[in-house]
């Protein structure tokens, strides 16, 4: 069994609280009032952005051409989750101004100022356990959601996200 089963199913309780919350659940079942997802989508923007530049710390020190391409590899998928979100905020209306004028919740500053600290101070190792926890639980819920109701990848508005 690999580390990360093992310690999935050590928290297999917090897992499963996690994929009930009724943030997930409303994406899930297309439920989730609109403003609540704006408001994610708009504060997810800031932080995939800091999550990138971790990211780019991480190209920079890997002592590996492999680790480095891993690195890399995910500044191309934060480029891609970009592109996601800035057509949310294209249905939601978001003008630049808006996008200029965005702040970081202190949750969202705090992880994200840990992560870059973490990226500048530690090593590549530390690097890549501070970032791909967060890469890990995006697929274990969108995994997740899929295996409990499969037509959410279809639904108009929050299939893009899953």
């Amino acid at each position: 069994m690999k580390t990360s089963e093992r310690l999935l199913n050590a928290s297999k309780t917090i897992w499963d609280a996690y994929n009930e919350h009724p943030f997930v659940l409303g994406i899930q079942n297309g439920t989730l009032e609109r403003d609540k997802f704006r408001y994610y989508i708009m504060q997810d923007f800031l932080y995939l952005k800091d999550y990138a530049k971790t990211y780019a710390v991480g190209v920079a020190k890997a002592k590996s051409v492999e680790t480095a391409n891993l690195f890399a590899k995910y500044i191309n998928v934060m480029n891609g989750e970009l592109d996601v979100h800035k057509g949310y905020m294209g249905k939601f209306a978001v003008t630049q101004e808006e996008i200029g004028a965005m702040k970081p919740s202190l949750d969202n500053l705090s992880y994200t100022s840990y992560m870059i600290r973490v990226a500048y101070d530690e090593s590549e190792v530390e690097v890549l356990a501070a970032v791909l926890s967060c890469a890990y639980s995006y697929e274990v819920i969108a995994k997740k959601i899929v295996a409990n109701r499969p037509e959410s990848v279809d639904d108009p508005f929050y299939g893009d996200w899953i």
